[in-house]
């Protein structure tokens, strides 16, 4: 196996955010495949406070509407940067952390 460099992007948000009328984590994931990332996954958090303080959360999971999430993506420098400047425009309430990681390719069935 060969690892290389690469990078880890989490993106934080509420589900409730929209673009244009389109759920923004919808939004967000096309930029992230637009841009050229390896792999991206969006998930819900169960319980979480964003920038204003607001905790949000849900003892019924699967009805909560407002719940907060984060998308993580992995991708080479070049991609995730280019992702970066894509979603920064549309993000107004939330954050971006990016980080460095280390790739571990897997053998591909």
């Amino acid at each position: 196996m060969k690892n290389r460099n690469g990078k880890l992007l989490k993106v934080y948000l509420d589900e409730s955010q929209k673009h244009h009328g389109k759920s923004l984590y919808d939004t967000i994931i096309k930029k992230l495949k637009d841009a050229g990332v390896y792999t991206a996954i969006a998930y819900r958090g169960i319980e979480g406070f964003g920038q204003d303080g607001t905790i949000h959360f849900s003892k019924m999971v699967e009805l909560a509407i407002d719940l907060p999430l984060i998308i993580e993506a992995v991708g080479d420098y070049e991609s995730i940067n280019k992702a970066i400047d894509t979603i920064q425009p549309v993000l107004q309430k939330g954050y971006m952390v990016l980080l460095d990681a280390q790739l571990v390719e897997t053998k591909q069935i």
